[in-house]
């Protein structure tokens, strides 16, 4: 395991639970400072992670977890996210489409270029956004 954040080491501990048909949190991530009595505030932002934070019941062994395998989970959850974003500015610009309104090319194309993603995008975590017309 080389991964140093915190991202990284919790979807490894999340993909543990999953493989080995754990209930949620079985294997769990605890600073090993903590887990030696320290206080969680004495921690700093740019922690480190290690093998060491990661809580493993006895009796557990680990399957093999590849780095694609995480990084995989990662980029799913990050379209995931972005999917959430695109459909909360799509209701937001419900408005544009009230019955009393008419639309204008400009929130026409707002609204096509929305429905689009993520489909016209390749990097979830280096999107272009669409403008929203005024």
């Amino acid at each position: 395991m080389n991964w140093k954040n915190q991202e990284e080491v919790s979807e490894y501990v999340e993909l543990l639970n999953e493989k080995l048909g754990l209930e949620p949190f079985t294997i769990y991530m605890m600073p090993k400072s903590v887990q030696d009595g320290r206080r969680a505030g004495d921690i700093t932002g740019n922690y480190q992670w290690s093998a060491d934070d990661i809580v493993i019941p006895d009796g557990i062994n680990l399957p093999t977890v590849s780095d694609t395998e995480i990084n995989t989970r990662i980029t799913n959850k990050m379209w995931l996210r972005i999917r959430k974003k695109r459909d909360r500015k799509l209701l937001n610009s419900d408005v544009f489409a009230l019955q009393d309104r008419v639309m204008t090319d400009e929130q026409k194309a707002y609204r096509k270029a929305l429905r689009d993603l993520p489909a016209t995008q390749s990097d979830p975590f280096n999107i272009t956004w669409p403008t929203k017309p005024s």
